[in-house]
């Protein structure tokens, strides 16, 4: 069956809910649950791995899937280091990032047979608050969301190692919450606060070129982007 996993602001703080045939059952909370309200949550491609992030220590607990049962994980070494907003798995699984309040900003691993290794891998930290994370589709290249200009940061991925590339010449408007690659990894949108609150990236290679705005904008800051599949 399908599984749904709910973040929220009381204990147990996460919640997980199999889907079978448009009927939702809620599953019994995980036998190690975590220790304060969740922001957000990311599924492994391959959804044996869900990462839940939360405001409290250690910001990031990682379960795996057997059935509708939810194990813990022995996390990396190294967690997270201040209460965490955002997470991303590349496309294969093979990297997990963080984004979260306390510097380095974005705390990237490596993961391998439900291994999951710290990477010391960015040449730049972000220069403010991690609010999002996103791996374009290939993999090659992860956006932040955070505050303080730049508001977003892209790094190029070569190996395990992330290199910052050069800010966009247009850069979002205010703190940026969430940033979303489009399926064929030609735009990169950045939603944040301060009008216009949505900016969309051209890409080709490691520029980005920004769009015109909208001709009708989102009335007020913008928390969330997605693109649809197609």
């Amino acid at each position: 069956s399908s599984i749904l996993v709910v973040g929220h602001a009381t204990s147990p703080f996460i919640s997980f809910y199999s889907l079978s045939g448009g009927t939702l059952t809620k599953l019994p909370a995980p036998y190690t649950g975590i220790s304060a309200e969740s922001f957000g949550s990311t599924w492994s491609p391959d959804g044996v791995y869900a990462v839940v992030v939360y405001t409290g220590n250690p910001f990031m607990t990682i379960y795996r899937r057997d059935g509708n049962a939810f194990l813990k994980v022995l996390g990396p070494g190294t967690a997270p280091t201040g209460r965490a907003e955002g997470a991303a798995w590349s496309a294969a699984g093979s990297f997990l990032a963080v984004a979260h309040w306390t510097a380095p900003y974005v705390t990237i691993y490596s993961q391998a047979g439900g291994v999951f290794t710290y990477l010391d891998a960015t040449d730049t930290d972000p220069t403010g608050l991690g609010f999002d994370v996103a791996f374009s589709p290939d993999a090659n290249y992860l956006a932040v969301a955070h505050t303080t200009t730049p508001f977003v940061t892209v790094y190029s991925r070569s190996g395990n190692v992330f290199t910052k590339l050069a800010d966009p010449a247009d850069l979002p408007a205010g703190n940026a919450n969430a940033a979303a690659w489009s399926p064929d990894q030609a735009f990169l949108a950045v939603a944040h606060v301060t009008t216009p609150f949505i900016t969309i990236y051209q890409v080709s290679g490691t520029t980005f070129t920004k769009l015109s705005d909208p001709a009708d904008l989102p009335p007020n800051d913008a928390y969330y982007c997605d693109w649809s599949p197609d």
